[in-house]
Formats: structure tokens, sequence, C-alpha cells
């Protein structure tokens, strides 16, 4: 009996999952019922649990998370083999031929949900999105490229349908959206397995009309972006302008591997955009805060952007945590030009506080992004007690 190890590269990296992989339902579909085959999903990529199979699929649908070799050590010495759009001129999924017409099934991820719901501290637990996709919702993919052609795959047959194609890909194709439309138009209730990345459609229109048309209302309540400069920056102007008044939310991926002034710039940019349109739009890092972890000026603006930044600019928001870490009260921390007066005449400076407006200091082009949202930018007594220059 040959053993063979399923791993879902996009849940396992990020401990988190919102949808199974579709290429890995259907591999498990196919083996699931033949006896010398020993098929599984496997829980984590550590040593001893890698070491059982005779065979490892790799299943990697993110174009943006690193390739599994960062992650799982000793990688190329294991029985590995790569599939999905996430890798780089690799198959969909082994066996693309005899698969063609098999449908998924997602039974193997079963027993991990079940655990990552009743052990949601234990280290191999995944966090459950609250819109996880399954359930009563079909699994459809309309298109799958065979032998070079984008071809129909799966007749939907039920009324509630997920479909696993990338939308991006569905909204710059007419016939894909056509098709996508007649769907919604006999009747079908649609999610997608995967969210919207704005930053890859070709054309501002389709952003206008997914916005305005109220069928598109699925897509709309899960966008993110791979680049915050392609289309984002435009959406943000038309919500300015109030061409646009829809709430949006998108989640932004900030690539990996930037220096830390960049990360922060970044984030900055996007609280600085959340503010200007009222936070009508609503800018998110995409990544977890254990990315963040190594700097605590960009560690404050991550969490600045996941809480209540409309209470506060990101420098008050620094002075309130720098300040409570220093031991002063929550009670007598108010973002107001008295208040602060009077906790910088009794307290020392926090260090906390002293590396921000030593980066303000350098990238005084940030310094709106900075104050924005807030009560004042508290010039007098930062150039008092910080010795700041003036502005």
């Amino acid at each position: 009996m040959i053993s063979i190890g399923l791993l879902d590269y996009d849940v396992l990296s990020q401990k988190y999952y919102k949808a199974p992989n579709y290429d890995l339902g259907v591999i498990y579909a196919y083996y699931r019922n033949n006896k010398d085959v020993n098929i599984r999903l496997m829980s984590s990529y550590n040593k001893s649990n890698i070491e059982q199979y005779d065979k490892i699929y790799v299943f990697k649908r993110s174009k943006i998370l690193p390739h599994p070799s960062t992650m799982i050590e000793d990688y190329y010495k294991y029985p590995i083999e790569e599939f999905g759009e996430g890798f780089i001129d690799k198959p969909l999924r082994p066996l693309l031929m005899e698969t063609r017409f098999t449908r998924p099934d997602f039974s193997c991820y079963n027993n991990m949900i079940l655990y990552s719901r009743d052990h949601i501290y234990s280290r191999l637990s995944w966090k459950i999105d609250k819109r996880a996709k399954g359930g009563k919702y079909q699994p459809i993919r309309l298109y799958e490229k065979f032998e070079g052609e984008n071809l129909r795959k799966d007749i939907p047959n039920q009324k509630y349908i997920c479909i696993y194609d990338n939308p991006a890909d569905i909204l710059n194709n007419k016939e894909s959206w056509d098709l996508y439309d007649q769907l919604l138009e006999s009747g079908h209730k649609i999610i997608f397995a995967q969210s919207l990345d704005i930053s890859l459609l070709n054309d501002t229109n389709i952003i206008e009309r997914i916005v305005h048309d109220k069928k598109y209302a699925s897509i709309m309540k899960d966008l993110m972006a791979s680049d915050l400069y392609v289309n984002v920056e435009w959406l943000v102007s038309q919500v300015i302008r109030e061409e646009i008044k829809s709430q949006v939310h998108i989640k932004v991926n900030i690539p990996p591997g930037l220096d830390n002034a960049k990360v922060l710039r970044t984030l900055l940019l996007m609280g600085y955009w959340n503010a200007k349109t009222k936070r009508k739009i609503r800018l998110i890092p995409a990544w977890g805060r254990e990315y963040y972890k190594t700097n605590e000026l960009v560690l404050c603006a991550f969490n600045y952007l996941l809480k209540k930044p409309h209470l506060m600019s990101y420098y008050e928001y620094v002075f309130n945590i720098a300040y409570l870490t220093q031991g002063v009260p929550k009670t007598i921390i108010h973002t107001r030009e008295e208040q602060y007066e009077y906790i910088c005449s009794h307290y020392a400076p926090p260090r906390l506080l002293i590396k921000l407006e030593e980066w303000i200091d350098k990238n005084p082009d940030c310094k709106e992004y900075i104050f924005i949202g807030g009560s004042s930018h508290y010039e007098e007594q930062r150039r008092k007690y910080f010795n700041i220059r003036g502005s």
C-alpha cells in the first residue's frame, strides 16, 4: 500500500482556513476508495509527520505566499510534488486527464476543522474564518485549463454554489462574466472561494460596475489588493469625490521582504486613505500580526489599523500605548493638548514615543499620515518635551 499526504500549503502556512483547496479535494475523491492507497490530509509539515508518507502532494493556490521551501526544512529531500497556480509552471493537480470530470470531496478536512474548533489554543489548530465556505454550497469550477485551453468543467445542479475560479479571471473575460451573470439570473446563490483581488482587474470600469450593481454584493464583501497602488488609489479618489458611496473593506497584501521603513510607510498610507475617505474605505493588512512583530512602530501601525482608528490619529495611538506601557494610569490618558502637556510634564518620555519622533524627523513627508484623524499635531508640546524642529 502506498501512503500519500495531501498538503494544503495556503492553510498550513498561515494556520488560517477559509475554504478547502479544490484540486486537493479532487485528488482525495479520486483515491479515496482505492484500497491500495492510504491518502490523508496533512495536519502539519514537521519532520516526523512528513516522513510518514511515500509521496507528498503540495497544493498552493496563492501566488503571494513564499515558496514552501522557506517553511519546510530539507524540503527538497522529501518525495514532494508541487501543484497549483501558486507555483510557477506546475499543473493544477496530478492525473489531470483521469480527473477531468471528477468532483471534489472535501471530507478530508473535517477532522482538522473539528479539532481546530475544539482546541482553539493548540499550536496545530487553524483559525477558522467565520465565512468559511462549505455546508450547503456546491463546489464548482466553471473553467479549467486543459491542454492549453480554458474549458468548461463543472455544471452546477444546486441552487447554492461556491465558485472556485479566480473571480478576477471571471470578471476580466466577457464570456466567463456572461456565464456568471446567467447563473445569477437563473436564481443561483453564489459565493466565491477566493477573495477578489482588485489589483488584477484590467479596467476600473469593472470596479465601478460591481460596486454599483447590488447583484455583485457577495463579491464586494470579500476584496483584497495585491498592489496598493493598482486600482486602489483610483477607488480612493472616487470615494473622496463621492462618485462611489458604498462602504468598501479591502485586505491589502504587503509583500514579504520589505524593510521596516517601507512597511511602516505603507501601513501609514493605508490609514491616511481610510481617514480621507471618512472610513468609507477600510484598508487593513492581509497578514497576521506575527509578520509585524520585528518593529514596534510597525506593530503599532498594524494594531492601529485593525482597532478603532476613527477615535484618534496614529500619533495619538502610539502616545497612548507608550505611556500605558510606562505605567501611566489609563484614566488620565486623553487625546487633547492640555492632557498631553500634563502627562509629558509629570512622566519621562517613553522610548517608543522617542522612536516615533525620530522617525518623523527622518521622514517629514509622512507627517500628514501620522497626524490625520487626531485632535492636534501637539507642535508646542512636542517642541518643548522632544526638541522637535518646527513645522
